[in-house]
């Protein structure tokens, strides 16, 4: 289903948009453009954001899930404050997150779940901490090392 929504975002609402956008201002003018073209384009940024909140929609479900069938294992908590980033549950992965690095300081993926979300909330000083302690817990943390890297050229803390 992943695969559907990427495959739709990228590659045809995309083009067709470009497509909508560019084509009849050459061949028709502006006045086509505003009529029809502008339309069609909303419409598509409207299916885009449907397909959003499907997709958000099904994160959440998915955590419930994920919830009721929790056994303990520190595999599924991280995989639980990461589906709980991704359904915007931001408090409950930042609670996730903060219990992994409490119980197991030595585990990476705690320190770099916070860091995904004070960078989301784009406090980029404290994620290029938590970004920092996670790659030096595991220094191919490859994600990690990409937030890192993208928050030193854009000079954002």
């Amino acid at each position: 289903m992943k695969k559907l929504y990427f495959f739709v975002n990228y590659f045809i609402f995309g083009p067709i948009a470009l497509a909508l956008m560019l084509l009849p201002i050459y061949f028709l003018g502006v006045w086509w453009v505003l009529k029809i073209v502008l339309p069609l384009f909303i419409l598509g940024i409207l299916a885009t954001l449907f397909i959003v909140f499907l997709r958000r929609r099904e994160y959440r479900k998915e955590l419930e899930t994920m919830e009721k069938k929790y056994n303990g294992d520190l595999n599924e908590y991280i995989l639980m404050g990461y589906t709980a980033f991704n359904a915007r549950e931001l408090n409950r992965s930042e609670q996730i997150f903060r219990e992994i690095v409490k119980n197991n300081p030595e585990i990476p993926a705690g320190y770099c779940g916070i860091g995904l979300l004070e960078f989301d909330r784009k406090n980029f000083k404290d994620a290029k901490r938590y970004f920092e302690k996670t790659i030096a817990l595991d220094s191919n943390y490859k994600f990690a090392e990409e937030k890192l890297r993208y928050i030193e050229d854009k000079s954002l803390a």
